[in-house]
Order: structure tokens, then C-alpha cells, then sequence
């Protein structure tokens, strides 16, 4: 096999892995390999595995995103195994996933929705936070989140069981080390059913 390339791009808090392959023999395929760098037990574990093309003589590209990752430093590497189970190392790609710098919501998607949604935020700082559904009228209908997180970028998934119409979410973060840090935010979303 003739792995050319392996690279590593970050979007928030995920890293997506691209590699090509000029030629491939008898390739099972392979498995993806992370360790966080410096973490307090730094040892490579296996992420995920990403079936091969068996044996071709033309280029074939492969991706994979590795998702919801906390902030640190990560290196990545492939393990190619043949199927007669012989294998081989490939890369050691390194990524930095970045905590955010400051308190955000996002809208949720897919907007509008049926019958669920995705709310993602991010937190720069261990926060406290309560994370609610409420109606047009007000009233609260779901908490989605409520407790102490870490910083970095976080979602959750609103499997709504209600009537179709205009709904908020509505995100409260107060820091865990200053109080006087706080955030609030409301945004609207549709269900149609």
C-alpha cells in the first residue's frame, strides 16, 4: 500500500482526518488512533475503524471526523492492516483544540425542525448551566442541561414529545470561579409536525 498524505483540520471542537492512497494491496483497512499529548495517562487509543479498498491500483481518498473533543493537544496516527492481519503505522498528525474564548449559543439546526433539533454552545470557563425549553407563552416545557460543565464546545439534542409551534431555549452560564461572570442568551426555534 502507498499511503501519500495524512492531514488533520480543526472545526471547533472536532478534527477531521484526510489521507490518500496511491495504490492499495490486500488492505483491510484502517484504524484510527488518538492520544491526547500530556495528558495525565498519554497512551494512543483506538477511535474508530475506516474499511479499506482491498486491493486497487487507483487513488482513493478517506476521511473521518473525530467529534466533541475537550480542549488539549491531540496526535493521531493510522494503523493500515492487510487482511492476512499484518499491519503497519502511518503518521502521527497533531491537532490543538482551543477552548473558547468567550460565552456563545448558536442557532439550533436543522431550523425549523421535526422531531428533534441540535443546540450547540460554548463555555471559555467551567460554567454552571441550565439549559431550558420554554413556549410562546413562557411557560418551561424541558431542562435539557443543568449542572457544571467545562469549558469548551458542547451540544445536546432536543427530542421534542410537544405540539408543533414557536419554542426558546434559553442558556444560563454563570462561572464556577467568578460569579460576576455570567451569560444569557434566548433564541427561537420552529417545530413542525
Amino acid at each position: 500500500m502507498e499511503l501519500t498524505s495524512l492531514h488533520v483540520s480543526v472545526e471547533q471542537n472536532s478534527v477531521r482526518l484526510i489521507w490518500h492512497t496511491e495504490t492499495e494491496y490486500q488492505n483491510y483497512g484502517f484504524e484510527i488512533e488518538r492520544m491526547q499529548v500530556a495528558a495525565a495517562i498519554s497512551e494512543w487509543t483506538q477511535v474508530t475503524f475506516v474499511q479499506g479498498a482491498g486491493t486497487r491500483s487507483s487513488p482513493r481518498d478517506y476521511s473521518y471526523k473525530d467529534d466533541n473533543l475537550t480542549p488539549g493537544h491531540y496526535a493521531y496516527r493510522l494503523k493500515q492492516i492487510d487482511k492476512d492481519g499484518s499491519f503497519k503505522y502511518y503518521g502521527n498528525a497533531e491537532a490543538d483544540i482551543l477552548a473558547p474564548t468567550q460565552y456563545s449559543i448558536q442557532q439550533n439546526f436543522p431550523n425549523p425542525f421535526n422531531p428533534s433539533t441540535t443546540i450547540r454552545y460554548a463555555l471559555p470557563i467551567r460554567s454552571s448551566v441550565r439549559l431550558l425549553i420554554t413556549n410562546s407563552l413562557g411557560q418551561q416545557v424541558e431542562v435539557l442541561e443543568s449542572g457544571e460543565q467545562e469549558a469548551g464546545f458542547h451540544e445536546v439534542e432536543w427530542r421534542a414529545n410537544v405540539a408543533s409551534g414557536i419554542y426558546f431555549y434559553r442558556i444560563e452560564s454563570v462561572s464556577t470561579a467568578d460569579p460576576n461572570k455570567r451569560f444569557i442568551q434566548v433564541k427561537k426555534m420552529l417545530l413542525l409536525k
